[in-house]
């Protein structure tokens, strides 16, 4: 298992070249990806709208992190927290949430993993909510009252209506291919069903220009992100959304 994850984080790193298995797999997952995304597109596959709250998406192409969980913080500090829920998958915890489950203060990390556990912390007065089926956790959570659903990790699920949806990208998506030739989850046509794009790194690549030149950006330097779910970057305030702190019906 070793060798195997070694091979993976070397074609990821650019270390290795993967070989035309890989590539013929990656090739049969873009097709499935696609062919999902426009049945979703074309409403055959339907998307749940929730009402009385408003749904902000923050994801990304690229597989791990790139810098979601500090812009979530950002936008969730604009908001009035006790109207706001997170929306977590709830990766690396002990706790296998097959329904909604909301933390509270007493919860570990262990147990329901790093992220949720960091939110949770840093917003006490917000809700924040594990589940793999992000839809089930934001039907609870406007059954809570919550008027401001915030999704973690959201850009590929689609089940659930957003109406803001943030991408962000590092660059790295320019000549990367598909799992599991390569590190991206969709290839980079997905950039056209972002309603804005972050880019961290000292400049916002050129090649994006040619899917989504209509795209507003922020640029944030990998310094001013840090792991622990704070960011002393400038955040442009056309950038996130501008919703007042009351609900919005």
């Amino acid at each position: 298992m070793r060798f195997i994850e070694n091979y993976f984080i070397q074609i990821l790193e650019g270390r290795r070249t993967p070989g035309s298995i890989l590539r013929f797999f990656s090739s049969i997952y873009h097709f499935c990806i696609s062919l999902r995304a426009y049945l979703y597109r074309k409403n055959f596959l339907k998307s749940c709208k929730i009402e009385k709250a408003k749904v902000i998406s923050v994801g990304n192409l690229w597989i791990g992190g790139v810098g979601k969980t500090p812009l979530v913080v950002k936008i969730v500090e604009r908001l009035e927290q006790g109207k706001v829920a997170l929306l977590l998958r709830g990766y690396r915890g002990k706790k296998k949430a097959k329904k909604p489950y909301a933390l509270s203060l007493a919860d570990k990390a262990w147990e329901v993993g790093d992220e949720p556990y960091l939110l949770k912390q840093k917003f006490p007065s917000a809700s924040v909510w594990i589940c793999p089926k992000r839809i089930l956790a934001a039907q609870e959570a406007a059954r809570e009252g919550k008027t401001f659903l915030i999704m973690d990790d959201g850009f590929q699920h689609l089940a659930l209506r957003r109406d803001v949806n943030i991408l962000v990208i590092n660059g790295k998506e320019d000549k990367a291919l598909l799992l599991p030739a390569g590190g991206l989850r969709e290839g980079k046509e997905a950039l056209t069903r972002a309603d804005y794009l972050v880019f961290i790194g000292e400049e916002k690549p050129q090649w994006v220009k040619k899917y989504a030149s209509k795209l507003v950006w922020l640029v944030l330097t990998p310094m001013a992100m840090s792991a622990d779910c704070s960011s002393s970057a400038t955040m442009t305030p056309h950038v996130l959304p501008s919703y007042p702190n009351d609900s919005r019906s």
